[in-house]
């Protein structure tokens, strides 16, 4: 599985972001988000490319950069556009929780 290193910021609650973000969860290798890029308007399930955080560089506070690993997951999901500089947004379901980039 290829791996990509990334540098995350989650929302905050109050911009709609998780109410409870573990430090280390990044590193748990149990959260696997999707990222989408480019418009997020129109959400749609074709676009998400699924993700598993691997590891993280310090500790996840939202608001705040964190520098993280994850392995791209799926056989048959294009991944194409997960290149160095592209920005992303994290969804879990249709909620954004965060955006990125591929570093």
């Amino acid at each position: 599985m290829k791996k990509l290193d990334v540098k995350v910021t989650f929302l905050k609650p109050e911009d709609g972001g998780r109410e409870r973000t573990p430090e280390r969860l990044l590193e748990s290798k149990q959260y696997r988000p999707h990222f989408l890029v480019g418009a997020t308007e129109k959400i749609r399930s074709e676009h998400y490319m699924g993700v598993c955080f691997i590891s993280q560089q310090n500790d996840l506070v939202p608001g705040f950069e964190c520098e993280a690993k994850v392995v791209l997951m799926y056989d048959g999901v294009d991944y194409s556009k997960l290149v160095q500089g592209a920005n992303f947004t994290i969804v879990e379901g249709r909620r954004i929780v965060g955006n990125g980039f591929v570093l």
